[in-house]
């Protein structure tokens, strides 16, 4: 699909053109792209990794970068789509819904919930749905992707008629999130999907979790041995780091629910937050 045919009336091709030029970073990743010049290290640059991990869907027309048929928006023009994007689409569900049709960046959803948190129209959409505070704990960010992760568990949810649970992996630096259907969540199965990812991604140093049951047995605690990754178990919430699974899960239990009412597949609320 061409750039014209998917581009807001708003937001003329030159204006996306000219701001990707001046963007240090999307200027690599075009060249990378273009070069096809991507390397392992990449994803050890808090920079590059997030687009490193997507690499297979990017693509360069008229001057943008693409994700998947999606521009990918200058660092610049990101709060001023999201602000106009929202004018027309208040709420959280319909404003996301909608810049997902036709932008991407890394890290879009987590922004767009972060700007409207304090909307009080955003608010009165989302009484169903109330915010907890998350409390912050001292835990340092690491200096790589993927060096330090956090999983957690969250659904079923009562206000969507799914009788799935999720188990979800969020990077600490990049904010990268991986998610699996689990409707047995086991230690077995924690173990099943941490193999899978640390084939993909390699071995991190350190894991946090909660004290769930699963994440304290005998045969979890001999995996993460062998793999020679540190395991903190904690209870309580980092913005920047723990709260971030936080985040992600209120996003993803919105998506569930306009899955629902829209009679879709739950892997497709899983596929547009995650794309």
């Amino acid at each position: 699909m061409k750039v014209n045919s998917i581009i807001d009336e708003n937001f003329l091709l030159k204006t996306f053109r000219t701001y990707t030029s001046k963007d240090n970073v999307l200027c690599l990743v075009i060249k990378l792209v273009n070069e096809c010049g991507w390397k392992a290290n990449h994803r050890q640059d808090r920079y590059l990794a997030p687009y490193y991990f997507v690499q297979n869907d990017l693509a360069v027309d008229q001057g943008l970068l693409l994700k998947a048929n999606r521009i990918v928006v200058p660092s610049k023009l990101r709060r001023q789509l999201m602000n106009k994007v929202h004018k027309r689409h208040p709420g959280i569900v319909r404003a996301k819904i909608k810049l997902h049709e036709t932008y991407w960046w890394p890290g879009i959803s987590a922004n767009l919930e972060e700007m409207i948190r304090y909307c009080q129209g955003c608010q009165d959409s989302a009484k169903s749905n109330p915010r907890s505070t998350i409390p912050t704990d001292p835990l340092p960010l690491p200096k790589a992707p993927w060096e330090k992760i956090a999983i957690d568990l969250t659904g079923p949810f009562a206000t969507a008629p799914y009788q799935n649970r999720f188990a979800i992996i969020i990077d600490y630096l990049s904010s990268f999130p991986e998610v699996r259907l689990c409707p047995n969540h086991t230690p077995e199965r924690t173990i099943e999907f941490l193999t899978e990812l640390f084939a993909h991604y390699g071995d991190p140093a350190f894991r946090v979790s909660n004290n769930g049951p699963e994440y304290q047995s005998d045969a979890f605690t001999k995996f993460l041995a062998k793999q020679d990754v540190q395991h903190h178990a904690t209870q309580v919430y980092h913005l920047q780091s723990n709260g971030k699974v936080e985040v992600f899960n209120r996003s993803l239990k919105l998506h569930a629910q306009a899955t629902a009412t829209s009679n879709r597949p739950i892997a497709a609320a899983i596929t547009e937050l995650l794309a």
